[in-house]
């Protein structure tokens, strides 16, 4: 089993099985993909530097994450700041950089570890999306209590799955429950996608075992 401990010490616990380990630290580590239902290639993220280069299907730069202590930042291909996400006690939030220099981060979501799943929260504190966790895959379900994804783990990553089974994406190696939501669920550009991403690969194991 591999635990998660989120805020007041609570813990979310998932069969190894259901989960992969991800990476336990900082730095970057192997290369992670988005693929279609057929394994074809949607996004991917490389190790570079400090951070990661960030991949269309074709192989076209889109820009690079930036790994820090306890943040990431993403840039576009231009050198633009774009996006970056910060460690919270039970989660982290997602912001998009202000228009103009100096000016304030603006929240995209937040994401927090709950005991029996996680809650994904609008910047106006509404749950838009909650996932419960099941034996062999976590249920995901919207603001209305609708079932609109289920998420499963496999021995090389995830699978992203509509209610009804048909698989929508696959992820690898990267299998954690935040990467595996915020490749599908709508409202955010391939950039924000790889910024989960590339936070869940490498600042998200480790924060998490910080608070365990």
């Amino acid at each position: 089993m591999r635990t998660w401990t989120g805020h007041g010490g609570c813990c979310l616990t998932l069969a190894l099985t259901l989960w992969a380990a991800s990476p336990g630290s900082a730095a970057p580590a192997s290369e992670v993909r988005l693929e279609d239902p057929q394994g074809k290639l949607v996004l991917r993220i490389v190790p570079e530097g400090k951070g990661f280069r960030v991949e269309s299907s074709s192989g076209k730069k889109l820009g690079s994450v930036k790994v820090e202590a306890d943040r990431v930042k993403a840039k576009d291909d231009a050198g633009k700041p774009r996006y970056k996400i910060k460690s919270q006690p039970d989660g982290f939030k997602l912001y998009q950089e202000p228009a103009t220099a100096g000016g304030a981060d603006i929240e995209m979501a937040q994401w927090i570890v709950q005991p029996e799943g996680f809650r994904l929260k609008a910047p106006d504190g509404k749950v838009v999306f909650s996932g419960k966790n099941r034996e062999t895959r976590v249920k995901v379900q919207n603001a209305a209590g609708k079932d609109v994804y289920a998420l499963k783990g496999r021995p090389d990553g995830s699978e992203i799955e509509d209610p009804a089974g048909k698989r929508l994406f696959r992820l690898k190696p990267t299998a954690s429950p935040a990467s595996s939501l915020f490749a599908v669920i709508p409202g955010y550009d391939p950039l924000a996608r790889a910024t989960v991403l590339a936070y869940e690969a490498s600042i998200g194991a480790s924060a998490v075992g910080a608070r365990r």
